[in-house]
């Protein structure tokens, strides 16, 4: 795919595009734990590179996100990957194919109550 390519496709297909990524990475860094290790704890909490890796964001951007984190040596941070996803999965915006459902749904519900008024 060149760069005309990427140019054309809307951007909501980029986006869940990155969601479907972030999702099979945090599934595969739970798989690894779980599997992996003989200290599941250990595996479970993940430095800030690889939060950054996860969540697109700056490493910057990541200690100023109010996001729950551990400090052992109260300096290097460590996060927990079933509370950032917890964290990520927050304030879901619908899209559109169900705004508009809702939105019809809306319509018929509120016409209904009219017409039986009448």
């Amino acid at each position: 795919m060149n760069k005309n390519d990427i140019e054309h496709i809307p951007i909501e297909e980029h986006l869940k595009a990155i969601r479907k990524e972030n999702a099979e990475i945090i599934s595969l860094l739970k798989e690894v734990s779980i599997s992996n290790s003989s200290f599941p704890l250990l595996t479970k909490m993940i430095p800030v590179k690889v939060v950054s890796e996860i969540t697109g964001w700056t490493v910057n951007t990541v200690l100023r996100k109010d996001l729950p984190k551990y400090k052992p040596d109260g300096k290097t941070a460590f996060y927990d990957i079933d509370e950032l996803e917890q964290y990520l999965r927050k304030n879901r915006v619908c899209s559109t194919d169900e705004i508009l459902c809702q939105a019809s749904d809306y319509i018929k519900n509120n016409l209904n109550k009219k017409i039986s008024k009448k």
